[in-house]
């Protein structure tokens, strides 16, 4: 009997104890998590945002985790791809065009997939390719042996043989830096044909509308915010083995800077601007190799007197002989298209294509005078 009572005791008190110890605050209930501090959270739900399924990729059902503990109160379930189910119902496509292709295609109306029928597969048009021999010139390249298609132009295999200009070339592998206005940046310019042609690795510096001025605050650092400026164009000068100066027509416009005097240049002036050009070039890479190139001839084009003073009592040939003076006192090269190019008012509708940037042709003969004069380095 007196077991019986103490084993009816323990029972009693086994099945009070939880509720004594909830209420003391030592049990908390199933449905509440506790903080990382210990302390028991209520929960705030939180929703997770679900993804439908694609064609090709798996979602997810909406989910929810409490914002204030992060418990995943609704797990999230994966909806499987469907893959492509719905499709257009077949077509023959034609590519065209050389060595192009017909062949079966469908469509999913879900995701725009191509599924191709691979036993539809139809060559329309190879290559015809024909057998060319070329003989270099003096600085263009030319082949033994060139396999080429009629129809698109792609080359199948070909044999180069270099131009004589390119074996002799003492420039292979060197950097040149090119420095202009827009006759040496617009497109069909000298510098990728005479780099080519030599061998050069060129970075081309040239800025539409740019006088003498804003080609030296485009390199010089000295106004780092001019729009010109960058210092990938400050180091590129700094680096270069070659650096060559075409330019200067936006100097003598009509209306432009007195022409200035080589030995006491005065601020503003033409001298002035080119000489401060020269001079930041020289001190920013005094090692390198530096060519002016005067001008070839653009406004006459314009006028019918060709000897028509531009500014005040000087013509563009004075600048011209200012130039040549300028790189005389540097003890520069100077290639005068001016008076070389062969460009002047009569065959200015066959070598300029608007009165001053040159057609192909202009662009070829410019860069043939460039090229022999620095084979001559």
């Amino acid at each position: 009997m007196k077991s019986f009572k103490i084993l009816t005791a323990a029972l009693v008190f086994c099945l009070l104890l939880p509720f004594c110890l909830s209420a003391c605050g030592n049990i908390v209930p199933s449905d509440i998590t506790t903080t990382t501090a210990g302390t028991p959270c209520n929960h705030v739900e939180e929703v997770i945002r679900g993804k439908d399924p694609t064609c090709t990729e798996n979602g997810l059902t909406e989910g929810k985790r409490c914002s204030l503990c992060g418990v995943i109160l609704v797990e999230q379930r994966i909806l499987y791809a469907f893959g492509h189910r719905e499709y257009t119902a077949w077509t023959t496509v034609n590519a065209g065009g050389c060595s192009g292709s017909s062949f079966e295609a469908r469509f999913c109306r879900i995701c725009n997939y191509c599924d191709i029928n691979s036993d539809s597969l139809n060559f329309v048009n190879p290559h015809d390719f024909k057998l060319l021999t070329k003989e270099p010139t003096l600085t263009k390249a030319g082949y033994e042996y060139r396999y080429e298609c009629e129809i698109c132009h792609t080359v199948g295999a070909e044999k180069i043989i270099p131009s004589s200009v390119y074996e002799q070339s003492s420039w292979k592998g060197k950097k040149w830096c090119a420095i202009g206005d827009s006759i040496t940046i617009r497109y069909g310019n000298y510098v990728d044909t005479v780099a080519k042609a030599l061998g050069l690795e060129a970075t081309n510096l040239g800025i539409d509308g740019a006088d003498a001025n804003r080609m030296r605050l485009s390199i010089s650092g000295e106004d780092e915010n001019h729009p010109d400026y960058s210092p990938s164009r400050k180091r590129a000068v700094m680096e270069a083995d070659l650096i060559t100066v075409y330019g200067f027509a936006n100097d003598y416009y009509p209306g432009a800077p007195a022409l200035g005097d080589v030995y006491n240049s005065v601020r503003g002036t033409y001298a002035y601007n080119v000489k401060a050009l020269i001079e930041t070039i020289l001190k920013l890479n005094p090692r390198a190799k530096i060519v002016i190139i005067g001008c070839h001839n653009i406004w006459d084009y314009y006028r019918p007197d060709i000897y028509e003073p531009v500014t005040g009592e000087n013509r563009i040939a004075d600048y011209i002989d200012m130039l040549d003076e300028i790189a005389n006192y540097y003890g520069l090269p100077f290639i005068d298209m001016y008076h070389d190019s062969g460009i002047n008012r009569y065959s200015a509708s066959h070598l300029l294509a608007d009165g001053c940037h040159p057609t192909y042709e202009g662009y070829e003969r410019i860069s043939q005078i460039i090229i022999r004069r620095l084979m001559a380095l």
